[in-house]
């Protein structure tokens, strides 16, 4: 069943771009500084979007002209687990780079199990932008949880090797940075 958008939508994003799909609220980690956690007021109400309602959507912003998707959530690794519908994040990658998009990526926190890495639909994504909260364990892992650095940085040298364009974001917080004032600066 095809997805019928108001015509509003199609009027005002009629010349769409890019398309950043929360697909789910449920994370493995409880960063303080999240803004999708689902104790905030973001939500998508049922923890997971259905996998034909997300097909859906990334068919009817297609449609609009969107040629960039990117998967978020809480943790889109985790996509499937929780419905036991026999859909994974792979599956969502592997439909939309059939749909025609020209760029998928996903953000994620890097805590998956590696073979994730092997999966044949998840091969054809663009980019896996993997969330690290510092330069090394100590800092990374008072925002992310202990041992947290390790399963990311190891989950990124293996898409490295794999030939996984990775990139890395990471939010800067006060004890990353040193303590300075005008006066030091100048």
């Amino acid at each position: 069943m095809a997805l019928k958008l108001d015509k509003k939508i199609n009027s005002y994003f009629r010349r769409l771009k890019q398309v950043f799909l929360y697909i789910i609220d449920k994370c493995t980690l409880e960063c303080p500084q999240c803004i999708y956690k689902p104790n905030n007021t973001f939500s998508i109400g049922d923890k997971e979007i259905p996998y034909s309602t997300a097909i859906n959507l990334i068919n009817a912003f297609h449609a609009l002209g969107a040629r960039k998707l990117t998967f978020l959530g809480g943790e889109p690794t985790l996509y499937g687990e929780e419905t036991n519908s026999g859909y994974s994040i792979c599956d969502l990658v592997y439909e939309a780079k059939r749909i025609g998009y020209d760029y998928v990526r996903m953000a994620t926190n890097g805590v998956f199990e590696s073979t994730l890495l092997d999966n044949d639909k998840l091969k054809i994504i663009d980019e896996i932008s993997f969330s690290i909260d510092g330069y090394d364990a100590a800092t990374n892992d008072k925002i992310r949880g202990k041992g947290n650095f390790y399963k990311t940085t190891a989950n990124i040298v293996r898409a490295i090797d794999l030939n996984y364009h990775v990139d890395i974001t990471c939010c800067i917080y006060d004890e990353m940075l040193e303590k300075t004032t005008l006066a030091n600066i100048y």
